[in-house]
């Protein structure tokens, strides 16, 4: 078998998650035509089999540690069950999306009234099910038609996973909607790599792979990826880590490189601004009686500033600082979200709901959410009310903390840019005022006569410079994005404080679950918004 194609990619700085979808025939023989096959047998050499095909992936595909697997299928007879057994010896986790609940699922009974599972059958699938590796049953379809039923899981199966893994037999035909030639051509509608395994029977009744079996199409496989900002991050942790360890190990480097960026952004700012104030001030300076050393000398300082703000803004959005800034404070808080959510059943699903940068950020989230639920799954749900408390005394608490602050400082600087704003504009009206009276000689001549210079010079000074003060604490303002900071904040504490009240009464696990997640939803889209004003900004 040829080896597929790949992308040649470097190792990512942080173990990534492989989701590996598979879908199978029920019967993996016909057993009209083999009557003599003992099925037990059969399917413990198929597994075996299958087991093998499945552990030469990783280097097949070329995605070795730091990466690890995660299966994804359903539940049914035959196919589907040798891959939850083959996940389970491979030691790779599994997530098991169902057509309906569990108890209906091994109940239900196909078109013609035959049940779709035995007894053994239904026992075997409870005993997987209850497998440490299994991290996840999901229903993803609430479809009256079976058919539909089946058909949905295959398009989510198709969505969710990196590539595709199909089990059939031999003499397999197209067959009908929801099944795995139904999940082929969804395979195929999303360019999605897919290996198709034929099972046939050997001479001794022995399972064996055709030679027919092979990758479908020529589209390459394309490895899970961080996102560029944090191709230097550097890999600290192997194998299958904790969410504990994956998340501190993201946020104490996206919070450093959103420090860093912030502070170059905002140092930036204030030098535009502020030389480009005092160039103004040293132009009109130099506009008065001067000597031609001092002129020289002023009008010197004057083209520095200029153009020391003139290559700082340059400079400034050339390294896209406000998008650098922005992109790893994002990351900050997902990785804090996880870590928050620790002990909180269930997927991250808040995670996916991202406007913005879903596929650069897939297969990071992807990762949060299979540790997450590896990491939950083996935790103790009699313990909940505790975590309740850690989580309101920890998270909740610093993060209505960080916005009562953060909203006062808004305000403050908000209240001050708009306070000089005003001063500027109505000194430079005033000053205005003055050098029209001194023109159409409105000035007292005592005035005159006492403050002479002064009227000389002042009034067409302030006019010229206050404006410019104005605006640079409008632009000031705006770069840093103050009026919408001060509202953002207030309603988020507002909302927090709330929410506060709310889990302190909490009841059940499930209660909780939802409020904890529902916060950390609006964090993290508040970060988002956030994000959107800010990727691009500039100083005017």
């Amino acid at each position: 078998m040829k080896p597929i194609k790949t992308n040649p990619s470097t190792s990512p700085g942080l173990p990534l998650v492989v989701q590996l979808g598979f879908a199978g025939s029920r019967q993996l023989y016909d057993p009209q035509a083999y009557p003599d096959i003992d099925e037990v047998a059969f399917h413990a050499a198929t597994c075996q089999l299958l087991t093998e095909r499945l552990a030469q992936l990783p280097k097949e595909l070329g995605v070795a540690e730091p990466y690890f697997f995660c299966g994804l299928s359903q539940l049914a007879i035959g196919a589907d069950t040798l891959f939850t057994q083959a996940c389970a010896q491979l030691g790779w986790q599994q997530r098991l999306f169902l057509p309906q609940q569990l108890n209906d699922f091994l109940a239900a009974k196909s078109t013609h009234g035959i049940a779709d599972f035995s007894k053994a059958q239904r026992q075997q699938a409870l005993q997987l099910i209850a497998s440490p590796h299994i991290i996840e049953e999901q229903v993803l379809s609430i479809a009256a038609d079976r058919h539909a039923r089946f058909h949905q899981v295959n398009v989510e199966l198709v969505k969710h996973t990196d590539v595709l893994v199909c089990l059939l037999r031999a003499d397999a035909i197209s067959d009908k909607l929801g099944g795995t030639f139904d999940l082929l051509n969804q395979a195929e509608l999303e360019q999605k790599k897919v290996l198709v395994l034929y099972v046939g029977v050997g001479e001794n009744g022995q399972p064996l792979f055709l030679p027919k079996s092979a990758w479908t199409t020529d589209a390459s496989f394309h490895p899970p990826t961080l996102p560029e900002p944090l191709s230097a991050l550097p890999l600290t942790l192997s194998g299958v880590p904790t969410s504990e360890d994956f998340g501190k190990a993201l946020k104490t480097f996206c919070s450093e490189e959103a420090k860093h960026w912030q502070f170059f952004f905002k140092s930036s700012a204030f030098i535009i601004i502020f030389t480009h104030v005092i160039a103004t001030l040293l132009a009109l300076l130099g506009s008065l009686q001067c000597s031609k050393e001092d002129l020289w000398i002023l009008f010197m300082f004057e083209s520095l500033l200029l153009i020391a703000g003139f290559c700082t803004h340059h400079f400034l959005h050339r390294s896209h600082a406000a998008k650098s800034w922005a992109f790893y404070r994002l990351l900050s808080v997902i990785a804090s979200s996880a870590l928050a959510l620790k002990h909180v059943p269930g997927q991250l699903a808040h995670l996916f709901s991202l406007p913005i940068h879903r596929h650069q950020l897939l297969a990071l989230l992807n990762t949060l959410n299979v540790i997450h639920l590896r990491d939950v799954q083996q935790q103790a749900a009699s313990d909940w009310q505790s975590h309740r408390d850690d989580y309101v005394n920890g998270r909740l608490d610093e993060q209505i903390h960080y916005y009562q602050h953060k909203a006062s400082s808004a305000k403050r600087w908000h209240t001050g840019a708009s306070r000089v704003f005003t001063i500027g504009s109505f000194g430079a009206l005033v000053a205005t005022a003055v050098e029209l009276l001194e023109a159409f000689h409105k000035i007292p001549e005592a005035w005159l006569h006492e403050w002479h210079s002064i009227f000389a010079i002042l009034p067409s000074f302030l006019a010229i410079f206050l404006p410019v003060v104005a605006v640079a604490a409008l632009s000031l303002a705006a770069s840093l994005d103050l009026e919408a900071r001060e509202h953002t904040y207030e309603e988020m504490l507002q909302f927090l404080i709330a929410k506060k009240t709310r889990l302190q009464q909490a009841k059940t696990q499930a209660v909780f679950s939802h409020i904890a997640l529902e916060i950390e939803q609006h964090l993290l889209a508040e970060t988002a918004n956030w994000y959107s004003r800010r990727a691009f900004t500039g100083v005017a």
